[in-house]
């Protein structure tokens, strides 16, 4: 397993949207100052993640430098899920099936996004429609992200429920995943997905931050 992060010495710092948001207004940074720090964090990790659908940095850039962002959150940068319609963009909705066609306009709900302020500098990727629990398509390499099982409110497991979360564990991860599973009680016994299967057990979900202990297999 590969952990990437995409922290560093730059003008976002580890400010939040808000932190954000308030050093642009106070012109302690510029709006286009963020975007390309927000960029450059977005090189680093996208090429492990591929998360991003749309690429839309020149727009964004543009935008950045018109001063006609306004709003609470006037330039911070953001991306939106490739579900919804931006006005220039493609709404892939995660399917090669989809049009290749912009969006000639912006959904409702992006209207009162973009209305935020946010500098959108492209779209996110989804899972076919949505429908599914994982980003994977036929056409380019699947969104690569962890898969989090929490048992947090399971207060057992029997043995049918225990194999078939098991077998779900051991496909997802013949699939290329990475699977975690929350068990800070310890109501999984004999957490091994079989053959081909891979598996981290961890007490909480703060802990997929760091690197897990070796994985069952």
């Amino acid at each position: 397993m590969k952990h990437v992060h995409a922290f560093g010495d730059d003008v976002l710092a580890d400010l939040d949207a808000v932190g954000v948001a308030r050093a642009v207004a106070a012109r302690e940074v510029s709006a286009a100052e963020v975007l390309e720090a927000a960029l450059a964090r977005i090189d680093a990790v996208n090429p492990q993640l591929a998360a991003v659908a749309v690429d839309d940095r020149e727009r964004a850039r543009a935008r950045a430098v018109s001063n006609g962002l306004s709003g609470v959150f006037a330039g911070v940068p953001s991306m939106i899920k490739n579900n919804t319609a931006f006005a220039g963009l493609v709404t892939g909705n995660g399917s090669a099936a989809t049009p290749d066609v912009p969006a000639a306009k912006h959904a409702p709900f992006t209207e009162e996004f973009v209305g935020t302020g946010v500098n959108v500098l492209g779209a996110t990727t989804l899972p076919v429609f949505g429908l599914t629990a994982t980003t994977e398509f036929v056409d380019r390499p699947p969104t690569q992200r962890r898969v989090a099982i929490s048992l947090r409110r399971v207060q057992s497991l029997d043995d049918v429920s225990r194999r078939m979360l098991l077998e779900v564990v051991r496909r997802l991860s013949l699939d290329g995943h990475d699977v975690f599973v929350i068990d800070p009680d310890g109501v999984l016994p004999d957490p091994d997905p079989g053959t081909g299967g891979r598996l981290t057990v961890l007490a909480g979900l703060g802990d997929i931050v760091s690197p897990p202990a070796d994985p069952v297999t």
